[in-house]
C-alpha cells in the first residue's frame, strides 16, 4: 500500500469509527487486494445497524462517494452502505462478483465478533452450484454461438451479431471461471482476471479476442471448441442446453422480476 493511500485510510477508518450507527468498517477494492495504482480510490463495505442501514435505504444513498476526505487529490471514499443481514445472505446466496468484492478484503473494525468469520465465509466457493452453473453457461454459449450468431450473419443483424459475439466470449470464459472454482469479477475484468486462470485452453485469451474483433465463424469456431475440448466437463455438452436456457434465462421471471434481460 502506498504511503498516500495508507494515511488516507486511517482518515477514512477514523471518519466512520466516530459514528455509532457503524458496526464495522471492511476495507476492499484493489488497493486493499494489492493491485492499486497511485490515483486508486479506497473502497469500504460500511457495516451500519438496521436501523440506521434503512434510513440510508429510504434516502436513496446505499452507495455514496466521499471526495474531501483523501490526502491525494485523484482520491476519494467509494463507499457501499451494507447491514449484517446483507453479509448472511453473501454468505449463502452471494453472486460472484458480490463475493469478489470480499477477496482480500480486511474488517478494519468491528463491534460484532461475527463480522470477521462472514466476511471469510463469503469468500469460499460454493461447490455445490458449480456443475449448475457450468450447465448455465454453456447454454448461453451453445445458444449465442449458434442460433444467435448464425442468424445475425444471415439477416446482417449487427446489433445482435455483436450481442451474441459477447456473450460467447463471455459465457466460455464463465465455464473457465467455474472449471477453476474463481469468481467472476466484473465485466471490466473478464479478460483481465481469466488471464490468471491456472487451467485453461492454450490461447484462449488471444482467440476470445478474435471473437470479438472479427466477428467471424472461424474465429467463433476455435474460441467455441477450444472451451468444449478442454476437459470433460461431466455432462454431454451439446445436449440439454435449450432447455437449460430456456428455464433459467427466458423463464426466470417465475422465480424473480430483477433479470434485466428478461423482464
Amino acid at each position: 500500500m502506498l504511503k498516500h493511500h495508507a494515511e488516507s485510510l486511517q482518515i477514512m477508518t477514523e471518519h466512520f469509527a466516530s459514528n455509532p450507527e457503524v458496526i464495522a468498517f471492511i476495507f476492499g477494492g484493489s488497493v486493499a487486494k494489492g493491485e492499486e495504482r497511485p490515483d486508486s480510490d479506497l473502497d469500504g463495505m460500511i457495516i451500519l445497524t438496521d436501523h440506521a442501514y434503512e434510513i440510508q435505504r429510504q434516502k436513496g444513498i446505499l452507495a455514496e462517494c466521499i471526495l474531501d476526505k483523501c490526502t491525494y487529490p485523484e482520491g476519494y471514499f467509494d463507499v457501499k452502505y451494507l447491514n449484517k443481514a446483507y453479509l448472511e445472505a453473501a454468505v449463502e446466496r452471494g453472486s460472484d462478483p458480490t463475493r469478489n468484492s470480499f477477496i482480500k478484503a480486511q474488517v478494519i473494525f468491528s463491534s460484532d465478533p461475527t463480522i470477521e468469520e462472514l466476511v471469510e465465509k463469503i469468500q469460499v466457493y460454493p461447490h455445490e452450484k458449480k456443475l449448475a452453473r457450468i450447465k448455465l453457461f454453456n447454454s448461453i454459449l451453445q445458444l449465442s454461438g449458434w442460433y444467435f450468431f448464425n442468424d445475425a450473419t444471415a439477416s446482417g443483424n449487427q446489433y445482435l451479431l455483436d450481442k451474441s459475439c459477447f456473450e460467447i466470449v463471455y459465457a466460455g470464459l464463465r465455464m473457465l471461471y467455474a472449471h477453476n472454482e474463481v469468481f467472476f469479477p466484473s465485466h471490466k475484468n473478464l479478460v483481465k482476471y481469466a488471464e490468471r486462470l491456472k487451467e485453461k485452453p492454450d490461447g484462449i485469451i488471444e482467440l476470445a479476442k478474435a471473437v470479438n474483433e472479427k466477428k467471424d465463424a472461424a474465429a467463433r469456431d476455435a474460441f467455441m471448441n477450444a472451451v468444449f475440448n478442454f476437459t470433460d466437463w461431466g455432462f454431454d455438452i451439446h445436449s440439454g442446453a435449450g432447455s437449460v436456457y430456456v428455464e433459467s434465462l427466458e423463464q426466470s421471471w417465475l422465480n424473480s422480476d430483477d433479470n434485466v434481460y428478461e423482464i
